[in-house]
């Protein structure tokens, strides 16, 4: 029976009223203002790198190819926003009028915003392709959409919350009655979108045109269906990439592990990993399966439980997939790509086809490596199965039937509130006085470099990325900031600079450059000292390396105060007995010394025999407090060290490694230690078992090795 155009307003009105809510208790509407941006530079987030891309640029000068690319960012690499997450979509267009835009601006909330609307409006349009009338079923089910645990859990990566392409493209694919012509339109449309949006969600759109092409054949439609779908989905594809500079890291130059990591779990349907209110569906899974995070909720699952024991749901199922095999094939390939031919059960390892094993195959699957996201396609079809059926069962006028449906509602609300609490996003950008004089001297530069290079963090957590944003309304390069796809070879090559100017004692880099680094590191470039290539200035724990012949910084640095300053030499032998009284911690890291000279070695042995014959990618670890060796260990290479002591009732534990497969760590007292590198790491407690310095000693590197 066909509603009142009233009753269909009011159906409308209120979703919409929902999704306002929903959105205001996640994020707050303040974000939907474009001159409100601080929510964007949370210390540590995934979304403080896409605003200072965004930054770079919408800055950029056109004419550097496609609309999308651009450089600067991550210097020396060229890239494109489609190798990014600032939604090209939005970014690209604006950019055209950057001129009258103001300093402070942001689209990123109001894309977020649309995301929750279309969210709720296209699982609207999918549940009326499967024929759901408007009612309490098809309320409920667009509400527990809106609500479904992957699309609120996705907020880190904002691009990412664009889930309404996949719910889009399973409506276009159960229409009925709809044309060849206009399937072909939507499929076109979603994949431009799609690859302009992210792009993880190119498969998307592509897998279910694929399956709509097999099922036209199925209805007598001509063989050239079949191709001409997806054909349609990849030049849209193509079309987009290149608009949005995608093509502007040559192929296989961007590469990125951990495929098999970042899969999903056999037990993903019901895990909620912690991140719903009902504690007894918290269960294991390995680390990395929270790509795969696709929990149903609660509510979801009781009537999944009770669909099961009904016989005639199950021949209603078996029925549904013979009518729709291609999808079926579709979704079964998407869980299979899941679980990326790993496939685990909680902690249990169950079947691993080891596809390291087979170097091009692993290559090209790794292309997206994190494959649980692709867990979300089969996850909306389990998401609506059982509200379609159940809303054509049971006749709404029962009392009982609406009771039920409104306690599963709450019941799934309840599951999943704590998923929308508000406090998730902070506007926490604070710097230091230090910072702000060296943001002021990098304003002088012509290019900035960072050393470690293309590294978010230098003496204060994303201090480095904060800069990017800073630089970029004047284009200066700057070697700091994260890139989700990097041109490897364009990385290698700045590297390999830093690598010659250290090695050659000669200031190589750009004329009127700078060099930001730590005083850990500095030590690094003490032959550029010795030959009087360089000046140095000193801004608390910073250094700024700069030519001798670079008047314009030395004159700005005198005006700003900052002081100079030289390196220090110091040697791992002097280093040691300067703090052999204190409790120490020794663990090496990738290789370790390929440099030591025999009278260094004879310094070392004087503290420990084994740590004076450590030989290149040997793995060592060793607890000193107090002049006593009190545990110590060295393996061959490409070994792994793991060590565990108590030091003061303190628990340490630690590993050491001798090759770059596996990440040292050393945890005291339940506390990470941070900025473990290449070489020797020295940490110096107190008595208390606080740190209270620490020191990186690279011997794979003559200067630390033997000075």
């Amino acid at each position: 029976m066909k509603q009142p155009a009233s009753y269909r307003w009011l159906y409308y009105i209120l979703i919409g009223l929902i999704v306002i809510l929903v959105f205001h208790l996640k994020f707050g509407l303040a974000i939907l203002l474009p001159s409100h941006d601080a929510w964007l530079y949370g210390r540590g987030s995934d979304m403080l790198p896409d605003i200072c891309t965004w930054q770079y640029y919408r800055y950029s000068p056109l004419g550097q190819g496609a609309l999308g690319v651009f450089n600067g960012y991550g210097y020396p690499q060229v890239t494109g926003v489609g190798n990014t997450n600032i939604v090209p979509l939005i970014g690209m267009p604006l950019k055209l009028f950057n001129r009258w835009l103001p300093e402070h601006f942001q689209y990123l909330g109001l894309f977020l915003f649309t995301c929750y609307l279309l969210q709720a409006w296209f699982a609207d349009r999918l549940l009326a392709a499967l024929q759901l009338p408007v009612g309490y079923w098809r309320f409920t089910a667009v509400v527990v959409i809106l609500l479904a645990a992957p699309f609120l859990d996705r907020f880190a990566h904002l691009a990412l919350c664009a889930h309404w392409l996949i719910l889009a493209a399973l409506a276009t694919y159960f229409s009925v009655g709809l044309s060849q012509a206009r399937a072909l339109r939507n499929y076109s449309i979603l994949s431009f979108a799609a690859i302009l949006t992210h792009p993880y969600l190119i498969l998307f759109p592509l897998l279910v045109a694929f399956a709509d092409g097999l099922q036209r054949i199925r209805k007598n439609e001509k063989w050239i269906t079949l191709f001409v779908f997806p054909l349609v989905s990849i030049v849209s594809i193509w079309l987009g990439a290149f608009l949005s500079g995608v093509f502007s890291l040559a192929m296989g130059s961007s590469s990125a592990g951990g495929l098999g990591v970042y899969n999903s779990n056999l037990n993903t349907f019901w895990n909620n990993i912690g991140k719903s209110n009902f504690a007894p569906l918290d269960l294991p899974a390995f680390e990395g399966q929270y790509e795969g995070y696709a929990y149903l909720g609660l509510g979801v699952l009781i009537l999944w439980v009770t669909l099961l024991f009904q016989k005639t749901f199950r021949k209603a199922l078996l029925r549904t997939m013979q009518q729709h095999w291609p999808l079926f094939i579709v979704l079964f390939a998407a869980l299979i790509y899941a679980y990326a031919f790993n496939i685990t059960f909680n902690k249990l390892e169950l079947l691993n086809f080891h596809l390291e094993r087979y170097p091009r195959l692993n290559n090209m699957l790794s292309i997206f490596r994190s494959s649980g996201r692709y867990i979300w396609l089969p996850y909306y079809i389990l998401l609506i199965i059982p509200f379609v059926y159940y809303g054509h069962k049971l006749k709404l006028q029962r009392k009982w039937s609406a009771g039920l449906l409104l306690c599963i509602l709450l019941i799934q609300i309840a599951d999943m509130a704590k998923a929308i609490q508000r406090g998730i996003i902070q506007d926490n950008y604070t710097v230091s006085k230090e910072w702000t004089l060296l943001a002021t001297l990098a304003k002088e530069a012509k290019v900035v470099y960072t050393y470690p290079v293309f590294q978010r963090d230098l003496v204060t957590p994303d201090d480095a990325q904060y800069l990017t944003s800073i630089l970029a309304p004047l284009q200066i390069p700057i070697t700091a900031g994260h890139l989700p796809r990097p041109d490897a070879p364009a990385r290698q090559n700045m590297v390999d600079t830093l690598s010659q100017i250290h090695e050659s004692g000669q200031w190589s880099l750009a004329k009127g450059s700078i060099l930001i680094t730590t005083k850990e590191k500095v030590p690094y470039f003490i032959d550029l000292q010795a030959r009087h290539a360089i000046k140095m200035r000193r801004l608390g724990d910073y250094r700024i390396l700069y030519s001798v012949d670079n008047q314009h910084i030395d004159n700005v640095s005198d005006r700003l105060g900052i002081p100079r300053d030289s390196i220090q030499a110091i040697s791992l032998a002097a280093f040691l007995e300067e703090h052999k009284a204190h409790t120490i911690v020794i663990l090496s890291a990738d290789e370790a010394s390929r440099s030591l000279k025999p009278y260094m070695r004879a310094e070392l042995s004087r503290f420990s025999p084994l740590l004076g014959n450590i030989q290149d990618w040997e793995a060592y670890a060793a607890v000193w407090s107090h002049g006593k060796m009190l545990q110590e260990q060295k393996l061959a290479k490409g070994s792994t060290l793991d060590m565990k002591y108590t030091v003061a009732n303190v628990p340490i534990k630690l590993r050491a490694t001798s090759g770059i497969e596996q990440a040292p760590y050393l945890i005291v007292n339940g506390s990470e230690m941070q900025h473990l590198s290449r070489g020797v790491n020295v940490f110096v407690f107190n008595d208390s078992l606080q740190l209270a310095r620490q020191m990186t000693f690279d011997l794979y590197e003559t200067y630390y090795a033997n000075r």
